[in-house]
């Protein structure tokens, strides 16, 4: 109950425009390689596999480190509890205008009528993934994303699982 409050008050914050972003110039790459150092353990202790793919040239964007962080923690955890999966990877490629960030996992997808809808305010895909969660941890992550110009997608794999693609403008 206490993280679905949490998250209600986070997303009535964004909704209402009263978040307050801190955006600075920081190297996506490294920010993104400190985060993910985070989730190796609990990766670890739930027996999932990963890879990531990350260059060691460094990649300036504006960005919010917090709003930032809670994308890459959302997606993870989402990965994590509904996938049924056991593997996932990061890649982040990246251009002169912007990069491109890919979160992918081994899990059972999303089925196909209800990917239009992950993005929404309280959606559940009860049939798809599991029941657990509060439906609003996709749903923040797209609203964190669009505050830094961005944008996220999500598609099932041609093999197996889904994809997530963040795409972030470079800094100038």
């Amino acid at each position: 109950m206490k993280s679905f409050v949490e998250n209600l008050f986070e997303w009535v914050k964004l909704d209402s425009g009263e978040q307050i972003f801190h955006f600075e110039k920081f190297d996506l790459n490294e920010l993104s390689r400190n985060i993910i150092a985070d989730w190796i353990p609990v990766l670890e202790s739930n027996h999932f596999e990963y890879e990531f793919v990350i260059p060691e040239t460094e990649y300036f964007i504006h960005i919010d480190v917090n709003a930032y962080t809670r994308v890459l923690n959302n997606l993870f955890q989402n990965i994590i509890i509904h996938s049924a999966g056991d593997k996932m990877a990061l890649h982040i490629c990246e251009d002169i205008q912007q990069a491109k960030i890919i979160i992918s996992d081994n899990g059972k997808g999303i089925a196909p009528d209800k990917l239009p809808h992950i993005f929404e305010r309280m959606y559940q895909c009860d049939q798809s993934r599991s029941a657990k969660g509060n439906g609003l941890g996709l749903a923040i992550a797209k609203e964190l994303i669009s505050v830094h110009k961005g944008t996220i997608t999500a598609e099932n794999s041609s093999d197996k699982g889904t994809v997530f693609t963040i795409l972030l403008p470079k800094a100038l």
